[in-house]
């Protein structure tokens, strides 16, 4: 599938590249070609076999453009990304409205999905040094 890559050139030689559909997806490449080969590596040390949900690749530029990643000094490019396996479970869950957009909000706060945070939440659940994960929605 074709995902975004926000592309930076570096200082000296090489280029740098941010996926916004991947949270702390940063690759680096001396050619565009090594960059997304490098790209493709990244994301599938991330998600594949993992739990995380692959998301859908953003294809609205004006949202690409309008996001903090988009710092004006590079370009957007779309690169092919072999979609990774997951071994993710759809769960369909009944949630009060306001405890969904207290998630939606700190989701968004980290740049991360909803479902990225709920699995980091509950994965935190049995461990104390992680239970901080969720310490904002508690408290909002």
């Amino acid at each position: 599938m074709e995902y975004p890559i926000f592309i930076t050139r570096q200082e000296g030689s090489g280029y740098r590249g941010w996926l916004p559909d991947f949270p702390g997806a940063h690759v680096e490449g001396n050619t565009y070609s090594e960059l997304a080969n490098t790209a493709n590596d990244r994301v599938n040390e991330l998600y594949d076999q993992c739990a995380r949900l692959i998301p859908s690749p953003t294809t609205d530029m004006a949202a690409l453009q309008a996001s903090c990643i988009d710092d004006g000094e590079g370009i957007w490019r779309f690169i092919d990304i072999a979609r990774p396996t997951s071994c993710s479970v759809l769960v369909l869950l009944c949630l009060p409205k306001q405890l969904v957009e207290k998630i939606d909000a700190v989701a968004k706060s980290r740049h991360m999905s909803r479902e990225a945070l709920v699995a980091e939440c509950t994965e935190g659940m049995g461990n104390p040094a992680l239970r901080s994960s969720c310490h904002e929605l508690v408290l909002a």
